[in-house]
């Protein structure tokens, strides 16, 4: 009977520290993270050079300012499959800085481009006619990256 006791007991004391060591083994830190957002669409070969132009004019000036951003590629096709043709892919450091690049970059454009400018006229002329079009089918992702797995 002691010989069982003592099993007993050995075995109980080997559960609660197991059980007492487990929620430390369970509360692994949580990965580091960025957010990537991938806006793709299909760009017709007639409209890229007018729709680029607008993008080199008052997108680039603007994201490569934003302190929100990380980091920016936009890509066209090259190889492959070719639908959709243009991919835009913009590294945030979480999903917050996203609302926050949003809103840095209104701001811009407005400082840049002030409401009933004649220069903030041309802008919008430009996104509406250039731009916008090419959005009617685009879509968007978002991505979680764990920053172990990036070079």
């Amino acid at each position: 009977m002691r010989k069982s006791v003592t099993v007993v007991m050995g075995a109980l004391a080997c559960s609660a520290l197991i059980f007492s060591a487990s929620p430390a083994l369970a509360q692994e830190e949580e990965p580091q993270t960025h957010i990537l957002t991938i806006t793709s669409f299909k760009l017709p070969a007639a409209q890229a050079q007018d729709f680029w132009a607008v993008v080199d004019k008052y997108v680039v000036p603007s994201d490569k300012a934003n302190p929100h951003i990380i980091s920016q590629r936009m890509g066209t096709h090259y190889y492959g499959v070719n639908d959709p043709n243009v991919w835009f892919v913009t590294e945030y450091e979480d999903l917050a800085a996203i609302q926050a690049a949003d809103e840095w970059s209104d701001k811009w454009f407005d400082d840049n481009y002030p409401e009933g400018s004649a220069q903030r006229d041309s802008a919008d002329t430009a996104f509406q006619e250039k731009y916008l079009p090419n959005f009617t089918t685009h879509t968007d992702n978002i991505l979680s990256v764990n920053l172990k797995r990036v070079k």
